[in-house]
């Protein structure tokens, strides 16, 4: 095999089956279907066993105690065992060309010897077919994942594969020990996948390759606004803007926004000034958001009045 397609999945049993349905008409079957299962009941294991028992696309299932897509992620890259990497969310699907594409344009960048890319990225659709992503009419574009997202303010629902060695060469995982960590269920996969662009190029192809579902049971992108949202939004936004450094003033804008979040949702968790403070780095930002923690300040006092908002924080928190 030489792909692996990475799905981590929770509580989505009937869009699990549509993601496997989009499998099953891959045009190219060398790929295995690695399923880290983040389930806090059985529904998911049930499904997966019955797939498994039609026989028609190879599958390795593994289950987590209940902890968060993150840690789900984690896990998983760290079993994958393939030349490459395709990760896909349990509620979309992809294209039925999508693994040939993939794998064809992977064997292109070998061939070139191209070993500065890292990732290869392909268009996402809705449903109606509609593209989701910048593009233009070039074949591919050669850039980066910083430059794209972040100079180039194209934020986008692309496909990413990678090499698989890139996971670990670039320490997309290096986080242990830093503030918050431990208490994370879902880190913003652009703090995970600028460290790629630190190191490797990326390929953006102008082919559909993945469809993008809005609807669903509980969709992961727009989490309800609580407690572990506000830790998820603190760690996350601290990171990126430290590991940005070099590159905040080609978008002020985002990391204004950024920064916002960060005051916002850590004065909501009762976190003081000066440990927010502290925790960011370079004089920049942190005029920010000193200049930002007067409406910091009142977001947090508005949000506390929510009585999951409102309970005090366990002693490992603070």
């Amino acid at each position: 095999m030489l792909l692996t397609v990475f799905t981590t999945a929770y509580n989505r049993p009937k869009e699990l089956r549509r993601l496997y349905g989009s499998l099953v008409r891959q045009t190219c079957r060398d790929f295995v279907w690695l399923i880290v299962d983040d389930s806090t009941d059985e529904r998911v294991r049930q499904v997966v066993e019955e797939l498994k028992d039609e026989g028609t696309i190879g599958i390795d299932y593994h289950r987590q105690e209940h902890r968060g897509k993150h840690w789900a992620q984690r896990l998983g890259f760290s079993l994958v065992k393939t030349p490459y990497v395709v990760d896909i969310d349990d509620d979309d699907e992809l294209t039925d060309d999508c693994v040939e594409v993939l794998l064809r344009e992977w064997e292109r960048i070998e061939e070139e010897g191209r070993t500065d890319i890292g990732m290869v990225c392909g268009l996402s659709v809705n449903a109606k077919g509609e593209i989701l992503c910048y593009h233009d009419d070039r074949d591919y574009i050669d850039t980066d994942y910083i430059e794209m997202e972040w100079t180039w303010h194209h934020p986008s629902e692309n496909l990413l594969s990678r090499r698989t060695e890139t996971i670990e060469k670039a320490h997309v995982f290096c986080d242990d020990g830093k503030w918050l960590y431990d208490q994370v269920s879902l880190v913003r996969e652009s703090v995970l996948w600028n460290r790629i662009a630190k190191k490797y190029r990326s390929r953006y192809l102008n082919h559909p390759m993945r469809v993008y579902h809005e609807e669903g049971e509980e969709r992961l992108s727009r989490p309800a606004f609580n407690r572990q949202t506000c830790i998820n939004y603190v760690f996350s936004n601290y990171v990126m803007v430290n590991e940005l450094r070099g590159h905040w003033t080609e978008n002020i804008h985002d990391l204004v926004k950024y920064l916002a979040e960060y005051m916002a949702c850590g004065m909501t968790l009762k976190f003081s000034f000066r440990q927010l403070i502290r925790t960011i780095e370079g004089w920049g930002p942190k005029a920010i958001c000193v200049m930002l923690s007067p409406a910091a300040w009142l977001v947090g006092a508005y949000f506390r009045k929510d009585t999951d908002m409102n309970r005090s924080l366990t002693d490992k928190l603070l």
